[in-house]
């Protein structure tokens, strides 16, 4: 099987800005589950792009959780994980994903990972995969991020009740 670039279509979960009772924006997370039954991705050089980040965001934290085990017909598969068209594995470098078990957490990349990431562009966060040509067939990986927007905000625009007193 040769490499490939899969393009997921949306985020599975986008639980999107709020404003609380001071009108200060919160933080909110992106996630995306990702089920090798229907992808069979190479592992060798293959890449997914996922979690669909917006312009003007910080990203604050992002990682892989394994949430099925995968299956691959070899025994070498790794996982980077960045921004698409900027650093590859920003956040992730190197995760042993067909040795990882259900409940795994990818290590973070300690040379960056610990510094929030501005996104000034439409982007969303790429797997890439390394190792020996084979196929990974099976199983479940779900991929997060922590973002915050920062470009301009507009409150909540005030209402006639907001004047009766």
């Amino acid at each position: 099987m040769a490499a490939t670039t899969t393009a997921l279509a949306t985020t599975n979960s986008t639980h999107g800005p709020s404003a609380g009772r001071t009108d200060r924006i919160r933080p909110y997370l992106v996630e995306q589950r990702i089920d090798f039954s229907n992808q069979n991705v190479d592992a060798n050089g293959s890449t997914i792009e996922c979690c669909a980040i917006p312009a003007d965001h910080l990203i604050s934290y992002a990682n892989i959780e394994v949430l099925t085990a995968l299956t691959n017909d070899q025994s070498d598969a790794t996982i980077d994980m960045g921004l698409s068209g900027g650093d590859a594995d920003y956040f992730v470098d190197g995760f042993d994903c067909d040795g990882a078990s259900a409940g795994d957490y990818a290590a973070v990349d300690d040379a960056t990972a610990d510094h929030p990431l501005l996104v000034t562009a439409d982007g969303s966060l790429k797997l890439t995969f390394a190792g020996t040509a084979g196929t990974i067939s099976a199983g479940v990986l779900r991929v997060f991020a922590v973002v915050m927007p920062i470009g301009a905000l507009t409150k909540p625009v005030e209402t006639d009740r907001d004047q009766l007193a």
